[in-house]
């Protein structure tokens, strides 16, 4: 591949062609605009070429070498990486009209792939349309190496998020477990320095049980703040790790969604460690004697 300057690059790409107009492409676009039926040296670049290309830009002139001849193309729009596209969703593609790489290639009347669009979308049907479509295409002379569904593909793709997600539950379960200890050091810690406050409200007839809500119910508010501006922290934080998770696996920002079952789910489940971490403290402060608590010093 040559740049715009004439300047040879080792760098290579995929080139996808396409007979305008398509329904199998919905490109999301970053810069510029989609192909049109009238192109002919018009070319679209994916996000993971521009980002291996900076220079890639709409209205900049570009030169393929294909089949060892040199071909400008004009650049007309950035989009991102598609998840149809067969080379994988990390892999630099470029976009073009299929008529006029054809003449180029000297390749009229051939074909790479088939996409194929099931009346039904989901997985056993487009597994059983795949199979169908082998015997039917070599019976009329395509040879057909692979066979792959959206389904599939998306399935692989959600494998390695799925990655990322786990890390991130594990961190998070990592991080609640150290704070339902460093909760119940505090709330020892507080029972240890109210001895004589506790002293007081027993002697004042206060039953134990009365005495380990109070404990409990003091952890609980210390969680829920923490549970509230946690809350608050992750929405911007969210925003930023989705912006650069997206960026290095997938060469764009992940859309955010704020997510309210989740945060309730995590809310109960903080209320939940807080009590946990709350009874052991309780207990100690409702076991404390009148006289001893009186005589804490």
């Amino acid at each position: 591949m040559l740049d715009a300057g004439g300047q040879r690059s080792t760098r290579s790409c995929r080139l996808s062609a396409f007979v305008q107009p398509t329904d199998f492409v919905q490109p999301t676009l970053l810069a510029g605009r989609w192909l049109t039926e009238s192109d002919q040296q018009a070319i679209v670049v994916n996000s993971e070429l521009l980002k291996a290309e900076p220079d890639m830009l709409p209205g900049q002139e570009v030169i393929f070498e294909i089949d060892d001849r040199p071909t400008r193309w004009q650049v007309v729009g950035v989009v991102t990486s598609q998840v149809l596209d067969s080379g994988g969703i990390l892999t630099p593609i470029a976009y073009v009209n299929y008529p006029h790489f054809a003449r180029l290639v000297g390749q009229a009347s051939t074909t790479e792939s088939f996409l194929i669009e099931p009346r039904r979308h989901d997985a056993d049907f487009q597994t059983a349309v795949a199979e169908a479509m082998v015997p039917f295409l070599e019976n009329h002379g395509i040879k057909v190496e692979q066979t792959r569904t959206y389904h599939y593909v998306l399935t692989q793709l959600k494998l390695v998020v799925n990655v990322l997600i786990y890390l991130l539950l594990i961190l998070a379960v990592l991080f609640a477990i150290i704070g339902s200890l460093g909760l119940m050091s505090m709330m020892s810690i507080n029972v240890l320095e109210r001895t004589q406050e506790i002293g007081v409200i027993r002697a004042l007839g206060a039953p134990g049980g009365l005495v380990r809500q109070i404990v409990v119910i003091e952890g609980v508010l210390v969680a829920g703040l923490s549970w509230a501006l946690g809350t608050l922290l992750a929405i911007p934080l969210s925003k930023i790790v989705g912006h650069a998770v997206g960026h290095t696996f997938f060469s764009a920002p992940l859309e955010y969604t704020f997510s309210l079952p989740g945060v309730l789910l995590w809310l109960l489940i903080v209320v939940g460690l807080a009590i946990v971490s709350s009874m052991l403290p309780a207990h100690s402060a409702a076991q404390t004697s009148v006289r001893q608590a009186l005589s804490y010093a």
